[in-house]
């Protein structure tokens, strides 16, 4: 079995052993694909440096809303829907919808259908 595996960075630096020296943090969050567990928002917007609208959109294309049902869901334009939409293919190199419902549905964060 595979388990999808993410590493991020911890912002903020920590004393090294030496005066002068820092390390650099880093958390690693390891999943179990066999346990769907919804994605909470804050945790998505946290690791993957988004900021909270954009987590609510991406998390809203994982669960198949289209770009208006999200529009309307969260009460904005198309425009507003459509620049979140962006930013977040921008942060994490795609740019396809259907490319970031694979980037969520296959990591550690597991949408529940």
């Amino acid at each position: 079995m595979h388990y999808p595996v993410l590493v991020t960075p911890i912002r903020g630096c920590s004393a090294g052993l030496l005066p002068g020296q820092t390390t650099a943090q880093i958390a690693v969050l390891i999943t179990d694909p066999e346990i769907n567990q919804p994605i909470v928002p804050e945790a998505l917007s946290q690791t993957w440096e988004l900021k909270p609208a954009e987590g609510r959109v991406a998390i809203a294309i994982a669960n198949g809303y289209s770009v208006d049902e999200i529009t309307q869901m969260n009460g904005t334009t198309r425009d507003t829907t459509k620049t979140h939409l962006r930013a977040v293919y921008q942060k994490h190199g795609v740019n396809r919808q259907t490319q970031l419902a694979k980037l969520l549905l296959m990591g550690p964060f597991r949408v529940q259908f």
